[in-house]
């Protein structure tokens, strides 16, 4: 018996609790950051993001609870959360003449989930009369250790994107055998990407490598004007970051639509 494990497991079991909580009494809403396209100079899409609105400690990032659901049921539960939230937000849009895709984070314990499939399918089914476009993005580790089910996604209509590219296997050849539609370099690469000779190769040899593989590429953490040009000249096809804009509740994508149309 330890005394510090044990008060670390009390306090981890606390946490999820309060997050279970949060769940059945709607504390958590969905935030949305743009995509932008640098050939058409539009938005091309919006990544949800979820929030927590705790009624101690006010809007938490999924970075202050999400590692405590990694591994728990809890995770597909937030995963079909944010799929079913982001399908009544993509429905009101498109009833007022806004018709973009919506991208979705997906975890390695979602993949091998046994119900995965079903309560992907029950969700698109109650919403299946607006066609919603669905992209949904994988970590570059987790995609690694699918289990041949983003297969069965895309026959299901939904594209793919590997998420912060980089930082992972980097290995060429899943690149070329999975079925992936996007690759996001990771926010790493791109901070420093004006000053930094080395990510700056990194990047431009991502872009030109994706390019060659028939696959569009997405930089995120765009936060200077100075990488957003770099990027262009690189080739880029997307941009993500606080560039363009931080995310934003679902009401105020019309105003970024709008700046972008």
């Amino acid at each position: 018996f330890d005394l510090a494990s044990h008060s670390s497991r009390k306090e981890r079991l606390r946490v999820l609790e309060q997050i279970d909580s949060a769940l059945r009494h709607q504390q958590m809403e969905l935030y949305y950051q743009p995509k932008i396209c640098f050939r058409t100079q539009s938005v091309n899409g919006f990544e949800a993001l979820i929030r927590w609105n705790h009624p101690q400690k006010g809007l938490m990032t999924p970075d202050k609870f999400i590692p405590e659901m990694e591994n728990t049921d809890l995770i597909n539960l937030l995963t079909y959360w944010v799929l079913e939230r982001a399908l009544i937000d993509y429905k009101d849009w498109q009833e007022n003449g806004i018709n973009i895709s919506i991208s979705i984070n997906i975890s390695t314990h979602n993949l091998h989930h046994y119900r995965f499939l079903n309560e992907v399918d029950r969700i698109m089914a109650k919403y299946a009369t607006c066609s919603p476009k669905i992209e949904l993005e994988i970590t570059e580790t987790d995609i690694m250790m699918e289990n041949g089910i983003l297969s069965k996604l895309l026959e299901r209509g939904f594209s793919i994107s590997i998420d912060d590219f980089g930082t992972g296997y980097s290995s060429l050849a899943y690149l070329k055998y999975l079925p992936v539609d996007i690759i996001k370099i990771d926010k790493s690469f791109i901070g420093n990407i004006v000053e930094d000779s080395s990510d700056k190769e990194i990047v431009k040899a991502v872009i030109q490598m994706g390019h060659a593989l028939g696959k569009k590429v997405l930089a995120e953490g765009v936060e200077t004007e100075g990488s957003l040009e770099l990027l262009k000249e690189m080739g880029c096809d997307y941009i993500q970051g606080y560039y363009i804009s931080r995310p934003v509740p679902k009401e105020k994508i019309y105003e970024i639509i709008s700046l972008y149309s």
